[in-house]
């Protein structure tokens, strides 16, 4: 007999074409009244009524088959903007603690004013901010900032996300933009270049207080506490550090980031996780950056300090660069807000490329000449103290005649002294903002 549907031989009596194998459930049936054609006609309608039955069975069985048989008839486009769909729909994991908020309506408007001072001129801004706005921000937390591992604080990846999690505003907030171009504006006005205006910006932060009250909260918390509380989480959003007008040195160095990366230059933060502390990272020469990353450090805790120099003691390994040296006025403890104390290598989280701050090669210029001036001034106070201890003896021994010589050279040594003074704590003058 012929298979009815690839027309080859096969034997009689089976279930299965052994060429095509199609399903033959039937067996033919010869009769003398029915030709071939009409027995293939036969075989052809039963086969095809077992096919479209299997077909039923597998749509009831499996959505897939409806599937199948649908992308089969769709135009390829159609198909892969459909699955581009399904994957954005089902491939996050929800998290439970994560909830989307709407943007609230601009409410219970606050008016600040804003003063600080930037080489002796004096800068301020008045801008509206609005308690619905800081309240959507207090009761948020990043969803980078969500993990369920036991060491995510010990993950550099993840503190990363989380830390620029706190940056994004949302679409209908455009305050960091705004606070940019204001502070843009004052700059244009007394003709300051882009570094200068990056250098407002950052002093324009340091002059924001600091929360000692969040700062001795988050202190005394314990990192194995389950707390929902909005005071100790990692940092504040940019929004909240400028409503409440304070912040500690990570929200005070997270509304710096998002300030200078909104003004196109490149940001990161810098970590201490051993001093608890946070400062800001500005792209620079890489040659005169900060633990040679690329990055110069810049301190937004306290006012005053010019980007590239970090509070620390003056305990400067071979293997780190001029920029990392501690000024202090001569003879002069300053008093800062935050406990100075030996930074170690920081963990960087990176935030966004951009340009370049060039400024730092001036300030490790100056930096050198005040190393220079520190130098000749200690060697001037050592040979001051050697002429005093000879006038005292010239007097005692009423040898007046050298005690004369000798005064005459003591008062030009005074004078030369000074001078050397006085160009010292100008030049140290220049390395504050």
């Amino acid at each position: 007999m012929l298979c009815p549907f690839c027309k080859r031989e096969i034997r009689e009596n089976i279930d299965e074409c052994p060429y095509c194998h199609r399903i033959i459930r039937e067996r033919i049936i010869r009769n003398a009244d029915t030709t071939n054609e009409d027995q293939h006609k036969v075989f052809y309608t039963k086969a095809r009524i077992h096919q479209d039955g299997k077909e039923f069975i597998n749509k009831i069985l499996s959505p897939l088959a409806f599937l199948n048989k649908l992308f089969r008839r769709l135009p390829p486009l159609i198909i892969i903007i459909l699955a581009i769909i399904i994957i954005g729909i089902f491939s996050g994991e929800p998290n439970e603690n994560i909830e989307v908020k709407k943007f609230p309506p601009l409410e219970e408007p606050k008016t600040i004013n804003f003063n600080w001072e930037y080489k002796d001129r004096y800068y301020a801004l008045t801008e509206i901010l609005y308690k619905t706005v800081d309240s959507y921000y207090h009761n948020s937390t990043p969803k980078e900032c969500y993990c369920s591992e036991n060491d995510c604080l010990n993950d550099l990846k993840f503190k990363q996300e989380c830390y620029a999690g706190f940056l994004k505003e949302a679409d209908e907030d455009d305050t960091i933009s705004r606070f940019v171009l204001d502070i843009k504006s004052l700059g244009q006005q007394d003709k300051l270049n882009d570094d200068e205006v990056i250098e407002l910006i950052v002093a324009f932060v340091q002059s924001i207080p600091y929360d000692k009250e969040r700062s001795g909260k988050i202190l005394s918390f314990s990192d194995t506490t389950d707390t929902d509380d909005p005071d100790l989480r990692p940092s504040k959003y940019p929004y909240e550090t400028l409503f409440e007008y304070e912040g500690v040195c990570s929200d005070k160095s997270i509304l710096a980031a998002a300030l200078i990366k909104q003004f196109g230059y490149g940001v990161s933060l810098l970590g201490y996780p051993n001093e608890e502390h946070m400062a800001l990272g500005i792209k620079c020469v890489k040659d005169y950056s900060s633990y040679n990353s690329g990055y110069c450090y810049a301190e937004v805790t306290n006012i005053g300090y010019r980007i590239g120099l970090i509070p620390s003691e003056s305990n400067i390994k071979s293997n780190q660069s001029f920029s990392e040296i501690v000024i202090q006025p001569y003879k002069e403890q300053k008093e800062n807000q935050y406990q100075e104390v030996k930074l170690g290598t920081p963990e960087i989280y990176e935030i966004s490329d951009g340009r370049t701050y060039m400024k730092i090669i001036d300030t490790v210029r100056i930096e050198q000449e005040t190393q220079s001036l520190l130098k000749i001034i200690d060697e001037q106070e050592n040979q001051l103290i050697y002429y005093e201890q000879r006038l005292k003896s010239f007097k005692e021994t009423s040898d007046y005649n050298s005690y004369n010589v000798l005064v005459s050279q003591y008062n030009a040594l005074i004078k030369s002294y000074n001078n050397t003074v006085n160009k010292y704590n100008s030049l140290l003058k220049n390395l504050s903002l």
